[in-house]
């Protein structure tokens, strides 16, 4: 899909005041408004409003009008223990010097994904053939080509999330006994074999209350010790309607019939100059579920405006799941809580891919920057979040300020990158799952990073890591075979992991500053390689000046 920085634009047709609507508040009133709209849309302009007015309920949420809002210099609340905003396909939200907040500080959310604004999904039935992209709807209302599409067990099975059976069963049974359900999700869909299953409802380590055979497959029975698979969404883009029938920009793994579908909206966009506060009081206890200042779930071709102020809540200013092509701007600060080690800034989360984000600041957080395949426990989201755009002129946060997991072909242009007690910046392996996804194939290029131990970690291969300058360590692990360039640093750069199997290019260029190469691996053989490295005196130097003494190579009681 191509994509521009922002997708703003006053829509044709009427231009209408929220003050010539009745309403017992400003929410009301804009929502009449919207319902005042011909079936085109138009621009409601309800700059009007000052000081404090409420939006009493989601008032976006069941109208599907395009439309353009202006606000003006006023505080917009809603009770966020309650709902959010939910925005369609084609629908403008343009601030002027307004703040959006929950009317009460640091509340218990609505949901674990609850924020002030939120793209919202709509959910039909759908059938599709193995090796297919041609789906067939139940409903089409209010899917537009470029919409991202989700498709219940149409994905085949998911190795990262797998265990077994731990008894024999028939084809009858509603409970399934696993060897170990700890990692499946409180909504799962499983296949055994080729039956797919369906369920809502856990006891220890017994799926129970389940549907079997379902999306035309069968009931049947399945031995002790055969695998059992979640099955992550299948997800693709609209690239075409006719009728019912939609074309995708992918094919289906597994065939299903009237599986459940799900998607999301389409050119819509939070804008403006204003500030969007989560009003997080870290002083006290974290509230049971937090929250987000914008939520996107199967958004594609969203813009988060440049000049939005996005503060004080409890999990992050903005969270991406499964959202593609979409545009972030902003402003970000103290969006986590720290003390308990919860949050980011950002998140680039299950599957969230071919994003664009230009973030002007980025401080006071958990982690700054997340780009993440999963948390703890599997979702039928998950999946590696893969070639985003980013650029960060500042990042500061408590432990990771850069962290890419279980990830990969993300390109992030950074200027200053700073963790005050962690590493700055982290590429690895998702260490959740059975089966484990790499962080492969990124590309970082660094002006300054500060960080302790450590200021890069780098876990996995072909990941291209260039830093101009550095007071703290570079941390390449095992299996890596990766670039790793520094130009200069007060610790000038060390390899502090263990063996490498694959060699690692490691780039010192510091005048008099030294690589040290400081093994913990005990299995090392003799004349093992281990990295390939290039090491440069002053720029007048003659070639191999000053090279002596600039590598030193420490045992840590190996053979190699």
């Amino acid at each position: 899909m191509a994509l521009t920085k922002t997708h703003n634009r006053m829509l044709s047709g009427a231009v209408i005041s929220a003050f010539d609507y009745d309403g017992d508040n400003a929410g009301e009133q804009i929502a009449n408004a919207i319902d005042g709209l011909p079936v085109g849309g138009g621009v409601i302009d309800a700059r009007g409003f000052t000081g404090t007015q409420t939006i009493a309920s989601d008032i976006f949420a069941s109208r599907t009008t395009p439309f353009t809002l202006l606000l003006g210099e006023a505080i917009f609340e809603i009770d966020l223990t309650s709902y959010g905003l939910s925005l369609n396909s084609n629908q403008q939200v343009i601030l002027n010097g307004t703040t959006c907040q929950p009317s009460t500080s640091n509340p218990t959310g609505f949901s674990t994904t609850a924020s002030f604004f939120r793209s919202n999904i709509t959910e039909t039935t759908g059938t599709i053939s193995a090796s297919s992209a041609s789906l067939v709807l139940a409903s089409v209302a209010g899917l537009e080509v470029g919409s991202l599409v989700a498709v219940n067990g149409a994905s085949g099975v998911n190795t990262n999330s797998q265990t077994t059976l731990s008894s024999t069963i028939d084809g009858s049974v509603t409970t399934i006994p696993l060897v170990d359900a700890s990692d499946l999700p409180a909504t799962y869909t499983v296949f055994i074999g080729s039956e797919i299953i369906i369920g809502t409802e856990k006891s220890g380590n017994d799926l129970i209350n389940v549907t079997r055979g379902v999306y035309g497959t069968s009931p049947v029975g399945h031995t002790s010790g055969d695998t059992v698979s979640l099955s992550p969404y299948f997800r693709a883009v609209v690239e075409s309607i006719a009728g019912t029938t939609v074309t995708l920009s992918g094919n289906a793994t597994t065939a299903v019939t009237s599986a459940r579908v799900l998607y999301g909206i389409t050119n819509s966009s939070v804008s403006g100059i204003g500030i969007i506060d989560g009003r997080s009081d870290r002083t006290i206890a974290a509230p049971a579920k937090n929250s987000f200042g914008i939520f996107l779930n199967l958004a594609t071709r969203f813009t988060i405006g440049d000049d939005l102020v996005f503060r004080k809540w409890d999990h992050g200013g903005v969270h991406l799941q499964s959202s593609w092509s979409n545009y972030v701007g902003g402003r970000y600060y103290a969006n986590s809580r720290p003390a308990d080690s919860t949050g980011a800034n950002l998140w680039l989360f299950r599957n969230s891919s071919f994003n664009v984000v230009n973030i002007a600041e980025m401080t006071d957080s958990y982690v700054g920057l997340y780009i993440d395949d999963r948390t703890s426990s599997a979702n039928l989201y998950d999946g590696s979040s893969n070639k985003n755009t980013i650029s960060l002129p500042f990042v500061s946060a408590t432990t990771n300020a850069i962290e890419i997991s279980g990830s990969n072909n993300n390109t992030i242009v950074a200027g200053f990158v700073q963790s005050t007690s962690s590493t700055a910046i982290s590429v690895a392996t998702n260490s959740q799952g059975s089966t484990l996804r790499s962080a492969d194939s990124n590309t970082i290029r660094v002006g300054a990073v500060s960080g302790s131990p450590a200021a890069a970690s780098i876990r996995n291969s072909n990941n291209y890591i260039e830093i101009g300058s550095t007071d703290g360590g570079i941390d390449v692990a095992s299996t890596c075979d990766s670039y790793v360039s520094v130009k200069d640093g007060t610790s000038a750069g060390e390899y502090l992991g263990s063996a490498v199997v694959n060699p690692t290019w490691f780039h010192q260029a510091k005048e008099g500053g030294a690589i040290r190469i400081a093994s913990t691996e005990v299995s090392m053989v003799a004349d093992e390689e281990i990295g390939r490295f290039e090491v440069y005196g002053s720029e007048a130097s003659s070639p191999g000046a000053g090279v002596k003494g600039a590598i030193t190579v420490e045992d840590a009681g190996g053979t190699g």
